[in-house]
Parts: C-alpha cells; structure tokens; sequence
C-alpha cells in the first residue's frame, strides 16, 4: 500500500495494534499511521470484521429480519442495533452475495452455464397397517429427462 501524502511504499509494523486488535504501520518518509483495515469501506466501524460478515450472513443465509439477526448477535453477547445491521447488508452484503453466488456458480453437479430445467415428480407409496389403508403423498425434485420411477 502506498502513501497518498508522499507515495512512499516503505513502511515498519509498529508494536502497538487499534483497539480491535489489528495491526499498526507507519509510513518511515512522512511518519503517517495506517492499520489493516485503512483505505477500506470497514475503517470506520467500531466492530471487528468477523462480527460484521458473521451479522451478514446470518441475514442473507437464514431469511430473517433484522430485529432476528440482532437477537442472534445477543445471544453471543453482542450488543448492536437493527440500524447497523441494516447499514451493513446495504453496504457490505449485495457485494458479498454476488461474490458468493460467483464462487457457487457451477458447484451443485450441473456444468457452468448449462440450461437445466426442474419439475416436480410426485411419488405415491401406499402403506398399509394393519388392515387400514394410508395414501402419503412424497414429492421429489429432479432435473427433466431424468424420471424417478
């Protein structure tokens, strides 16, 4: 990383980190300070990293609302407001779901960018205890062209 005030690229890791525990640097020509965390959208948040793309995907990976994902967070003794959460789907979390669903592409048996259409087959097993006669109803979803029976 280089400086913006004298674009120096020298620096020295100092032995004091922040308050969250990330580390310090110090440019040697113009002596200005940066961490880890410098240059980034997550400089400015009082909460570590970790927290805020554990509160994410909380959010986006069990479809709850925000007053959940705070709850969620209490649990783990946590204390944050249904306002941060909100601020950091909208800032953080669609750039980290198209990322995801990049890395996902392709990944569940289906070639990358093959047309695979589903249908549902519906299955009827017939149970029959002890004299009396059960209908159950079990759907399966398969890809179309591949028939379950």
């Amino acid at each position: 990383m280089n400086c913006s005030h004298c674009s120096s690229s020298n620096t020295a890791r100092m032995k004091a980190t922040t308050k969250l525990g990330y580390n310090q640097y110090r440019y040697q020509i113009c002596k200005r300070q940066f961490n880890e965390r410098t240059g980034t959208q997550l400089n400015h948040i009082e909460y570590p990293t970790e927290i805020v793309m554990l509160v994410i995907h909380y959010y986006y990976r069990f479809k709850v609302s925000l007053d959940d994902v705070v709850e969620l967070m209490a649990m783990r003794h946590i204390s944050l407001s249904h306002q941060s959460v909100h601020n950091w789907v909208q800032t953080f979390g669609i750039e980290l779901g198209l990322k995801l669903r990049a890395r996902r592409k392709g990944k569940c048996g289906i070639p990358s960018g093959a047309q695979v259409k589903w249908h549902a087959d519906a299955t009827y097993l017939c149970i029959i205890p002890r004299g009396h006669r059960q209908v159950i109803g079990i759907t399966c979803l398969c890809p179309l062209g591949i028939s379950s029976h």
